[in-house]
């Protein structure tokens, strides 16, 4: 039995997809992580709406061909699918274009992002009045 599965939903409704990695079976009561489309279980499955299994295997495995289709996907058609990442980063690298905030050549936000970071840096760092 394998511990992980990469699937593919599709909302005809909409002409969308998601596709997404589960540690977990098929037939447990796990839908999608999508922060962008409805929620909804598997006792509840919207109208026009289903699900193919695209492949089986270890965690690893799945984490690193979800990102590779995502890959691909983002390249030619992400407009058609609900995800807005590039799949769970703790097997794949996720520096350069694989990075969500990598856009147009540059990371957006990298900017801001530092001065945030650096502000809290020094806000933990000071000497607290008494």
């Amino acid at each position: 039995m394998s511990e992980a599965f990469v699937y593919l939903w599709y909302d005809a409704p909409n002409k969308k997809y998601y596709l997404g990695k589960h540690k977990g079976s098929p037939d447990d009561t796990y839908t999608h992580s999508s922060t962008i489309w409805e929620h909804f279980t598997k006792d509840n499955i919207p109208e026009g709406v289903t699900r193919r299994i695209l492949a089986y295997g270890t965690d690893e495995e799945m984490c690193v061909l979800e990102h590779e289709l995502l890959v691909n996907r983002k390249k030619r058609c992400w407009n058609r699918y609900y995800n807005n990442s590039l799949g769970d980063p703790r097997y794949v690298d996720t520096s350069g274009e694989n990075n969500p905030n990598y856009k147009h050549g540059k990371y957006v936000g990298g900017e801001e992002n530092k001065k945030i970071r650096l502000a809290y840096k020094n806000e933990q760092h000071k000497t607290p009045e008494y």
